[in-house]
């Protein structure tokens, strides 16, 4: 069961359900949606959380659960770009974190070979990066636009 109500809404629970989630996780949509349902459904209101126990995942789980989760993530930020930083928050994560998630999914020794094929694969390596570059490039441009109007130069 899910966290139901903001009046008894718990954010430890919340970040316990959602582990469970990602320790059931799988290569199948199905199972790959229900996790990205869950991280936007409550992404406003623990959104750094639950990417805490990504990153805790990443680390800790086995190869298989890593590329899982690198499905999982290109799914979470498809959604997210619909969604916005309000809701799904999990852009400026990723962004954040780009570079150690890939080298959790494909580590730099024996194993990670392991996973690179599928790495290459899935178009979630490539996808998180757009998304990421994407991302990077509004905030500029959001940043440059307020900067412009405060400046009085802009409308």
């Amino acid at each position: 069961p899910l966290p139901s109500t903001a009046m008894s809404f718990d954010a430890f629970e919340a970040r316990l359900q959602f582990l469970q989630l990602l320790r059931k996780l799988n290569a199948s949509a199905q199972s790959i949606q229900k996790v990205v349902s869950y991280a936007v459904k409550y992404g406003s209101r623990c959104g750094e959380d639950l990417w805490e126990v990504v990153m805790e995942e990443c680390a800790k789980g086995t190869l298989n659960t890593r590329i899982n989760v690198l499905y999982f993530l290109d799914s979470l930020l498809d959604v997210s770009m619909s969604l916005g930083p309000p809701d799904a928050p999990y852009m400026a994560f990723v962004a954040k974190d780009l570079g150690e998630i890939v080298h959790r999914v494909v580590p730099d020794n024996r194993e990670g070979v392991l996973n690179l094929r599928s790495a290459k694969q899935v178009r979630g390596v490539w996808g998180i990066c757009l998304h990421v570059a994407v991302f990077r490039i509004w905030g500029c441009h959001r940043l440059m636009s307020r900067s412009w109007r405060v400046g009085g130069r802009g409308g």
